[in-house]
């Protein structure tokens, strides 16, 4: 049973071009998500490997992205790992490039802002004034370091369009000067 104080997600998954849906099963980060507002794991992004599993990184309050894996389209989920991309309570957006490239795009904090949510502490700012981009050639094993696409008092909620082979347009959902 999913515990009702915390967020779950879950996959909808249509293998008839849209005409039925199935709800894949819920992933639940149990303790690890915590309990209350914007707890659990939400917010997903998801993206398809090379090698048909779909891979999900999931927003959580814990100072880091949480990540899943499946191999049957969504249906049903390995157990949630720990990511190694820091950040604070706020969503990422995964995708592929044209040239098979992965890109991430998330609010980058550091090693010191993010320990300040692994001991379940609320900083006094919500820490999203810096967005970052990391690429990888390998489906997500090894990541460039990140380069800083976005800085304002806050920035976040990106999502990231390649408008052309190489020419990546990032947008974000919030923007304060």
């Amino acid at each position: 049973m999913v515990d009702p104080l915390r967020l779950v997600s879950a996959c909808v998954v249509s293998g008839d071009g849209g005409k039925s849906w199935k709800v894949g099963s819920p992933i639940d980060l149990g303790e690890l998500g915590g309990y209350g507002d914007h707890a659990g794991a939400l917010e997903p992004t998801i993206v398809e490997l090379t090698d048909g599993r779909i891979w999900m990184i999931i927003r959580t309050r814990t100072g880091g992205f949480y990540q899943a894996f499946s191999r049957d389209h969504g249906i049903s989920w390995n157990q949630p790992t720990r990511t190694p991309f820091l950040s604070p309570n706020a969503p990422g957006f995964l995708t592929r490039l044209e040239r098979g490239r992965l890109a991430f795009v998330w609010n980058l904090i550091d090693e010191a802002e993010a320990s300040i949510w692994k001991r379940g502490e609320q900083p006094t700012t919500n820490q999203r004034h810096r967005l970052a981009i990391a690429l990888s050639e390998d489906d997500g094993r090894l990541w460039t370091l990140p380069v800083i696409a976005a800085q304002a008092k806050e920035v976040s909620y990106p999502f990231l369009l390649e408008v052309a082979p190489g020419q990546l347009m990032l947008s974000s959902g919030r923007l304060r000067k």
